[in-house]
């Protein structure tokens, strides 16, 4: 089911994860066919200078299986360093900027709430304008 997630700070579903695998190969295709400028080294990577990223854990989730594909990031055993708790780390080979300023719109009260348990609730109209919207708070 469809939810607001806004800010909460939860991690990729598995069709997530697929369509970050598939975002990194369409990246590299694009590379591939010219689309994109590609390293002068490699001609098959893209060419990029830095990642930037939103604080919520899906993105950053997002950002690495996508860098991976790009081989751009390498996944590091986490035995070797102090970590948070996550599975793994990674090494980058270009730089990471991090903002809350890329963060989704915080939906409030909305948040958690599937979309059609929304609807039914404050109506279609109200719910269309609040997601449509930038100046009007849900």
């Amino acid at each position: 089911t469809a939810r607001f997630t806004g800010w909460a700070d939860i991690g990729l579903t598995k069709q997530g994860e697929d369509q970050a695998v598939a975002a990194g190969r369409a990246i590299q295709y694009a590379a591939n066919k010219g689309i994109l400028p590609s390293t002068p080294d490699t001609a098959h990577l893209p060419k990029i200078d830095v990642a930037f990223c939103s604080l919520l854990k899906r993105a950053a989730d997002t950002m690495n299986i996508i860098l991976e594909e790009l081989h751009l990031a390498e996944k590091i055993n986490r035995a070797e360093f102090t970590t948070n708790g996550d599975d793994h780390m990674y090494r980058y080979k270009v730089p990471l900027v991090y903002s809350w300023r890329l963060n989704e719109r915080h939906y409030g009260s909305l948040v958690g709430l599937s979309k059609e348990g929304a609807e039914r609730l404050f109506g279609k109209v109200r719910l269309t304008r609040w997601r449509d919207s930038w100046n009007v708070p849900p």
